[in-house]
């Protein structure tokens, strides 16, 4: 974290980092927890990039030691300790390769093995899990799912697209899942990463049942421009859908991160304003209209814009960066046609943006010179933010984080120096 001159950037990255600090599971998770039943055997499962966060919180809080537990992450989501009482496994994010389709089966093969069928399952789910744990439908191969899914990216689909799509292609997402395990009681607790918290879309929606179809993948990737044949006739008609043994429990989501930031920023007696919508489309477009509405908007100064959800990024430079960078430097390039004082960040919550080390950025009129507009200009045409921040010292890293709860958006607007 860059040292505290009083300056604006300083002061929205520890924002930032104190607002991911009180979204950890430590922090929420045992609230959920205190009036759990289990019965034994059961297995903990837990899938996603907070897996290992949600699977030592649940440990430590709970009493009853599962017959087996098995935390499916990546090693970019492993934290430098942790505990020696987790079974790790390691699938590969944000492309599954056969790394991930190892893994997934050896674990569902263990919990069928070891769980009987009057046994229990408790799932701990977080984003990631769309491609750390995957089994491709009968017919398609885990690269068929990591091709689909590389093209739909470098297009600029959002997760709600994506995943659509991987829910069509997969043997244990769309509520697949829930049914190998049937009848075997599961209680799943989710930290969301979809705008709009739709079960079904959270990794794929394991152990919810399917809202998509067959039909509607097919076509989502006409309309991309990819074949869509891939998607094959699934024998939905044979799947068992009963889902009464299934419960879950929504324990976190964007809204937390947001209200965790909104009451951090407003116990520092400063004035607080919520964007009035998500992040959402085009990183570059989302930047652009933030900040048209923060000019349209501002009344009396200093004040604080605060914001989250998701955007995406259409590739089409050679550059490296990500979907946050962008809101950043579009945002910042933006402001900068105005009379004001100003700082912007946007990081993701899991600490990773894009193919990088960094989780986001921050940009200020302080630092920001006329020589640096068409030096954006360019960076954000050849999807280059990365390189941008890195040589003017804008780049956020927060390391592991333990949760992944979307973005988050933070602005500053003061009046002209």
């Amino acid at each position: 974290m860059r040292k505290s001159n009083g300056n604006i950037a300083w002061d929205l990255e520890n924002i930032i980092l104190e607002s991911i600090r009180t979204c950890h599971p430590e922090k929420i998770f045992p609230f959920w927890l205190n009036d759990l039943t289990i019965q034994t055997p059961y297995a903990l499962l837990s899938i996603g990039k907070a897996a290992v966060s949600m699977a030592e919180v649940f440990l430590r809080h709970v009493l009853v030691t599962p017959a087996l537990n098995c935390v499916i992450t990546s090693s970019e989501y492993l934290p430098e300790k942790y505990s020696d009482d987790l079974s790790i496994y390691l699938g590969e994010h944000p492309y599954p390769g056969e790394k991930t389709e190892r893994t997934s089966r050896e674990v569902l093969d263990r919990i069928l093995t070891d769980i009987p069928d009057y046994g229990h399952i408790v799932l701990l789910l977080s984003g990631g899990g769309s491609a750390l744990f995957e089994i491709p439908q009968a017919g398609l191969s885990i690269k068929d799912i990591s091709d689909v899914t590389k093209n739909l990216m470098k297009k600029g689909a959002d997760i709600q697209t994506l995943n659509t799509i991987r829910k069509q292609m997969s043997a244990v997402k769309g509520g697949k899942l829930a049914q190998l395990l049937y009848p075997r009681k599961i209680k799943a607790f989710i930290m969301s990463d979809v705008v709009g918290d739709n079960l079904d879309l959270i990794a794929s929606g394991p152990v919810t049942p399917d809202t998509g179809t067959p039909e509607k993948a097919r076509e989502i990737l006409s309309a991309y421009g990819l074949d869509s044949n891939i998607i094959k006739k699934t024998g939905q008609d044979t799947i068992n859908f009963d889902f009464r043994h299934v419960s879950t429990t929504l324990i976190s989501n964007n809204q937390t991160l947001i209200e965790a930031c909104r009451k951090n920023i407003e116990k520092q007696g400063k004035q607080c304003r919520l964007l009035p919508f998500p992040l959402s489309g085009e990183a570059s477009d989302c930047g652009k209209r933030i900040a048209e509405y923060i000019a349209a908007s501002v009344k009396t100064t200093p004040v604080y814009y605060i914001g989250g959800g998701e955007t995406s990024v259409t590739v089409r430079g050679n550059g490296i960066g990500g979907r946050n960078m962008e809101v950043t430097l579009k945002t910042g390039l933006e402001l900068q046609q105005t009379p004001y004082t100003w700082g912007v960040a946007c990081v993701g919550s899991d600490g990773v943006d894009g193919p990088t080390a960094a989780a986001g950025a921050v940009m200020t009129s302080q630092q920001f010179t006329k020589d640096m507009v068409e030096e954006g200009e360019r960076a954000l045409y050849n999807n280059d933010t990365y390189s941008f921040f890195k040589s003017h010292n804008g780049l956020i890293k927060t390391g592991y984080t333990g949760i992944h709860l979307n973005d988050l958006f933070v602005a500053y607007v003061d009046k002209p120096a």
